[in-house]
């Protein structure tokens, strides 16, 4: 009687580590190097999962479905040449993170200049824990009703005329949206708990309006190598204290004469 009692305990512990085992198996669609043709990535294929940087070819489209999950398996980017449609829904986003059992952080997605196609779309989409976040390099593209969190930067427009709408960028260590050149649409977004909300920098003039940025923002806005009149009272800053939204301007380096940051209506 013990020997039988003793082969069932050992049965039912045999039996529980095949169930835990197979709860935590995963299995990935890998992705590696160049995206060559036209892409879609479905649902019932994820999680996919980015080995090495993964390039998307200039005049190729990747096109990824609501609902799915790319994780990155190193320290990694997703650079696109040419053009990345990522339509999530508010149900389904379209998750960007880290494959957590194995690195600690990824580069983020990097979208490269390609006037000859139409601009890329980012929406619904959540990405997070990566160090630059959405990484425009001179490209258009569309950034909107997404959450882009716990990066070290949120979203970085480098000479980009983007539209960035209706986000949330929450908690990103260094800055929640970083602009050098161009003129991007920055509008109706909620910003909180980033190092800097805003960076302006070498001479851009973003239309940035309709914003909500938390007032405890260590810095509301950081100005390097710019000169001209910004007038950003067109948001809500969280306080209608001069004194207090002076004391959160930030001005590094460049010329600071004939620099004027109007945040007060």
């Amino acid at each position: 009687m013990r020997k039988s009692l003793k082969f069932a305990n050992i049965c039912l512990l045999l039996s529980i580590l095949i169930l835990l085992s197979g709860c935590s198996y995963i299995r990935y669609t890998d992705i590696q190097n160049q995206i060559e043709t036209d892409t879609v990535l479905t649902r019932d294929k994820s999680p996919y999962r980015l080995i090495g940087d993964v390039t998307v070819a200039p005049g190729v489209t990747l096109t990824i479905e609501p609902g799915v999950s790319i994780q990155y398996a190193g320290n990694n980017w997703l650079i696109v040449k040419g053009r990345i449609v990522a339509q999530g829904t508010s149900d389904l986003p379209v998750d960007f993170g880290r494959d957590n059992l194995r690195v600690h952080g990824y580069r983020g997605i990097r979208l490269m200049a390609n006037d000859k196609m139409s601009p890329s779309i980012l929406s619904n989409i959540y990405l997070h824990e990566s160090d630059y976040g959405i990484y425009l390099d001179g490209a258009r593209a569309e950034i909107t009703f997404s959450l882009i969190s716990g990066n070290g930067e949120g979203i970085h427009l480098w000479n980009s005329n983007a539209r960035v709408e209706g986000n949330q960028i929450l908690d990103n260590q260094d800055v929640g949206i970083y602009t050098g050149g161009g003129n991007p649409l920055i509008r109706k977004n909620i910003l909180k708990g980033n190092g800097i909300a805003l960076n302006l920098d070498y001479s851009s003039f973003p239309v940035f309006t309709g914003n909500r940025i938390d007032i405890n923002h260590p810095v509301f806005v950081s100005a390097s190598r710019i000169s001209g009149n910004y007038d950003l009272s067109a948001n809500n800053w969280g306080t209608l204290d001069n004194q207090v939204l002076q004391s959160k301007i930030q001005i590094k380096e460049g010329p600071s004469q004939n620099l004027n940051i109007r945040l007060s209506p």
